[in-house]
């Protein structure tokens, strides 16, 4: 942004943006010489007013005489006002606690700090995990659970365990299913998720055609492994957007809603940052998709020991906490990375 603000208009602008997230309204310059003790009259803070509208930082809804910020007024105020707060020590402490009690499994990790992301800011919060072209499969076993189901348990490069429960009206032996999880695992181990799709049903068959087991059976495997590269994306905290005064509309809320079901379009907006370990702040217009264009998306990449790269992030009003919301972020990212990096590593 190539906008130049003297100090005096730095802090009007900085005033209004705190000021309107304290309480959803436009600001009027009255409001301003009131409760930030500037040093000047109401009329210089007009005309200083005037000025930020005219180079685009600040906007005038409706016919009302107060100022909201412009997206480009978030975005200077974000990258050139802005001081973002450190993460506060009792906070960084439940955070510890959180990830302490959050379970042994990737998944119930990123579950968990979906939920804590959420808490934390009061925003609905998203883990996106890794694409599975990034990730590769390290064990692999079938076993039966009685005479109806078959447990297929898979463990990724990530840590990440998946225990899909089949439905099989087939007997097979448990020295069958470990044959079976045998040759999976030398065909598999160390390859990507793609390499499921490359298995030959009919070659499957021939390979293990001397333990006599269904085909309808391998069938039900391959498929599970298959299942096991659909990704979930966790989301928490929805019900947070209800309580902004910018989604009253419930047109609005109802298209936000919608995307929220669609993980495919949650990892098109958390898509990682080209800059691994930076915060991406994405505020209003400058959002690709419409779904989010009254939104601000802040996220960030999380990294295993063995690189693989996910994203945490929030989703929430234009209108928000950058100060508080952007080191929030980043420290759960980084305490997110810490405890897969662990459980990968064992």
């Amino acid at each position: 942004m190539s906008v130049m603000l003297d100090a005096r208009k730095r802090r009007i602008l900085a005033a209004i943006v705190l000021e309107h997230l304290r309480t959803a309204q436009p600001v009027g310059s009255e409001v301003i010489v009131g409760a930030r003790g500037l040093n000047v009259s109401s009329a210089t803070v007009r005309n200083e007013m005037a000025k930020l509208e005219e180079a685009g930082l600040l906007e005038q809804p409706h016919t009302s005489a107060g100022r909201v910020p412009s997206d480009e007024g978030y975005r200077f105020y974000v990258d050139r006002i802005m001081r973002p707060r450190t993460v506060p020590r009792r906070v960084r402490s439940w955070v510890h606690g959180w990830y302490s009690r959050s379970g042994d499994e990737v998944s119930s990790i990123l579950a968990a700090t979906s939920q804590l992301l959420s808490r934390m800011l009061k925003h609905p919060a998203v883990v996106v995990p890794p694409e599975t072209h990034t990730w590769q499969f390290r064990h692999i076993s079938a076993s039966a659970v009685d005479a109806h189901h078959l447990l297929v348990v898979v463990v990724t490069s990530t840590g990440d365990v998946q225990h899909r429960l089949l439905p099989s009206s087939y007997k097979v032996s448990a020295a069958q299913l470990r044959e079976i999880s045998n040759l999976l695992n030398a065909r598999l181990k160390g390859a990507n998720a793609s390499a499921v799709s490359r298995l030959e049903m009919r070659e499957l068959c021939r390979e293990l055609g001397h333990l006599k087991v269904p085909a309808a059976v391998l069938k039900l495997i391959k498929d599970s492994l298959a299942a096991a590269q659909e990704q979930s994306v966790y989301i928490d905290g929805m019900l947070y957007i209800l309580k902004e005064p910018e989604f009253a509309d419930l047109d609005k809320v109802s298209s936000l809603m919608e995307m929220f079901q669609s993980h495919e379009v949650l990892r098109t907006i958390f898509a990682p940052a080209e800059a691994s370990n930076t915060v991406k702040v994405t505020i209003g217009s400058e959002n690709a998709l419409d779904d989010v264009r009254d939104c601000t998306v802040i996220s960030t990449t999380y990294a295993s020991g063995a690189g693989i790269v996910g994203t945490i992030g929030v989703v929430a009003p234009r209108r928000m906490d950058y100060d508080n919301a952007i080191p929030a972020v980043a420290h759960v990212a980084e305490q997110l990375a810490e405890s897969v990096t662990r459980m990968v590593n064992g």
